[in-house]
């Protein structure tokens, strides 16, 4: 009897523990259950997340390829407009080049015959005073045979 006793209290006790034991792992099983959840709600969160950030940074990245498009365009009108510039004015230049060389021509005749001129206005003018000094040399001379 005392041995049933022991048998009893000693079922009771493993039934207890398995009892205890039972509620651990619905427990475990439960919190196992809500982990999975919010495992799976973080993931779900995340990939949504991510897309949209996908969807933002293509967004934004089509925005940019649309604003570089454009500056580049831009800048191709400008240079189009430049070299049609330079085009232009290579055009005045070559003109311009052209009545200058003239000019310098124009310039240069006038400045010759200026200075022949003015070389026969100076030789003319100098005959004179050449003649006087070549007069006075000769007075000088003839003066200087006297005295001696």
């Amino acid at each position: 009897l005392e041995q049933t006793q022991k048998y009893a209290l000693l079922y009771n006790q493993n039934r207890q523990a398995l009892d205890s034991l039972e509620a651990f792992r619905t427990r475990l099983d439960k919190r196992q259950n809500e982990i999975a959840e919010m495992q799976r709600l973080t993931e779900e969160r995340l990939r949504r997340e991510w897309e949209e950030w996908q969807a933002a940074f293509a967004r934004d990245w089509q925005k940019r390829l649309v604003t570089e498009e454009d500056r580049w365009r831009r800048q191709d009108l400008s240079n189009q407009k430049v070299v049609e510039h330079l085009g232009e004015l290579d055009e005045s230049t070559a003109f311009y080049y052209e009545e200058i060389l003239t000019l310098w021509e124009v310039v240069r005749d006038a400045n010759e015959r200026w200075g022949n001129v003015l070389r026969d206005t100076i030789a003319e003018s100098q005959e004179k005073p050449n003649r006087q000094i070549k007069e006075l040399r000769r007075y000088a001379e003839e003066k200087r045979k006297d005295l001696l």
